[in-house]
């Protein structure tokens, strides 16, 4: 009996002793782990207040993709970067490559108004967002700001930011090559050689090249649109970055970009949405499902889209202990237009000129008749026309938009041990021309210009012209205790 309840205090003082050593151990397991992730966040530096700090003393949400997540996820792009951070999404390219809006928690932009995202590429805003999706060098650091900048970033940072850091020169000369090939005669290949020239400098060169044959083709039976690609594209970069460290206090950043994009533009199809159409004329063609729409592009012209962008940076930094001074300055411009097919059928704008009967009955008399729920009849005015066709009903449209700006700014930062400040001062000046004409298609090819004179093949019916220039000053300061 006795030994039985010696062999029973025994186990129990056992079970006893596990679980007072449980209880002290998983405290000291969860610390372990909240260190471990705090030396991590310490290791991730960020420059999202336009200063270098940790990541867990910004009192923002910051989304960051280091250069070893960029890497191992093979992102190289802003479009890349937006896929992988939750609350931002991004549509680009639907008109041209230059038509980009950027939703950042339920804040959108809007097509062809000011971005509400600022970019900031190496610590310089950029003044136009229609080129975020172009290559600006090598990304080593993303940081997407989300929810209002405008104290750091200005007057476009409704919604947040985009902060990227571009490689820098290092110490031994490198040649970094990429090539990718795939379907629709995809190919590209980007080329970065960076390292140093003299003992306190170092440059950076790159190219991009991209080019495809897109997924769609034209199967408009106009000879010189049938077979066409729909989505092509050819895009094209190349940049170099200076840097010049005459000491461990001073840095001269010196940049220059030059890209220039060629394709497809405003790759539409029209989808009806007219449920009494439907019911009435029992086609529910007319009342069409958008995710069950079959893409067939039928235009009877072959749309152009060519975006060219030029820029030069100058940035200076100077370090004096607790203080910093930060200067730049950037030349940016920028040109993009577009040509393609109207809408202008469906409203009957065009149906009296004699290039629309002549083209409508060339087609009739060929067998040839609209998709559905589109119609083509003798009578051009009984006809059910959608845009994008292969008469020239719709005409053309066309777009340009141009903008040359100059901005430059100055800052002084002060991180002290108890209080940090910044003062400074920016300038901004915008040269901003737009146009958006409509014109008779008279089936001898479009004219990539916003006027053309009644006498010629494709002479403009409306036009809407504005140029504009615009000067910003601003002086900013900010105190944090």
């Amino acid at each position: 009996m006795n030994s039985n309840k010696l062999l029973d205090l025994k186990i129990n003082t056992q079970l006893v002793n596990f679980l007072l050593a449980a209880m002290v151990a998983f405290p000291v397991v969860a610390v372990s782990e909240t260190e471990k992730k705090a030396r991590t966040l310490e290791e991730i530096t960020v420059i999202a207040r336009r200063v270098e700090e940790r990541l867990e003393d910004v009192p923002a949400s910051v989304s960051v993709l280091t250069e070893d997540a960029l890497r191992r996820s093979g992102v190289a792009s802003v479009e890349g970067v937006v896929n992988l951070t939750p609350g931002v999404s991004m549509v680009t390219k639907t008109a041209e490559v230059g038509d980009t809006q950027i939703n950042i928690r339920g804040i959108n932009g809007a097509r062809d108004a000011e971005s509400n995202v600022a970019l900031v590429v190496d610590g310089i805003l950029k003044t136009n967002t229609a080129q975020i999706a172009q290559m600006h060098g090598k990304l080593v650091q993303v940081e997407v700001l989300k929810g209002p900048q405008g104290a750091y970033y200005g007057r476009n940072a409704a919604a947040g930011a985009f902060v990227l850091s571009t490689k820098k020169p290092g110490e031994e000369m490198i040649v970094d090559v990429s090539a990718k090939l795939g379907e629709n005669s995809v190919q590209g290949f980007t080329t970065i050689i960076e390292g140093p020239i003299s003992d306190n400098a170092g440059i950076v060169l790159y190219g991009d090249h991209f080019e495809s044959d897109g997924h769609y083709r034209n199967t408009s039976p106009v000879a010189n649109a049938q077979g066409a690609t729909v989505d092509a594209v050819d895009n094209n970069t190349v940049g170099a970055r200076l840097i010049i460290a005459p000491s461990d206090q001073k840095e001269f950043d010196i940049k220059a970009r030059y890209a220039k994009f060629s394709g497809s533009a405003l790759s539409f199809n029209p989808v009806f949405n007219l449920p009494s159409f439907a019911a009435a004329l029992g086609n529910p063609l007319f009342d069409e499902d958008v995710n069950d729409h079959k893409y067939d592009f039928i235009g009877n012209i072959k749309p152009e889209n060519i975006q060219e962008t030029k820029e030069l940076s100058v940035k200076g930094t100077w370090d004096f202990d607790n203080y910093s001074l930060t200067s730049w300055a950037l030349y940016s411009d920028l040109d993009q237009q577009w040509i393609a097919d109207s809408t202008a059928a469906s409203f009957y704008r065009f149906e009296l000129q004699p290039s629309c009967r002549e083209t409508t009955a060339e087609l009739l008399s060929a067998g040839y008749q609209l998709p559905s729920p589109q119609v083509l009849l003798p009578d051009v005015f009984t006809s059910v026309f959608g845009p994008f066709g292969p008469t020239t009903c719709d005409g053309t449209q066309f777009q340009a938009r141009s903008q040359r700006d100059v901005s430059a700014e100055i800052r002084l930062t002060h991180d002290g041990d108890n209080m940090s400040w910044s003062l400074g001062a920016y300038y901004l000046s915008i040269d901003r021309d737009t146009s958006v004409s409509i014109a008779e298609d008279q089936g001898r090819g479009p004219v990539l210009r916003a006027y053309n004179p009644p006498e010629s093949k494709n002479p403009t019916s409306l036009m809407f012209a504005d140029s504009f220039k615009t000067n910003v000053y601003a002086v900013f300061g900010g105190v944090e205790y």
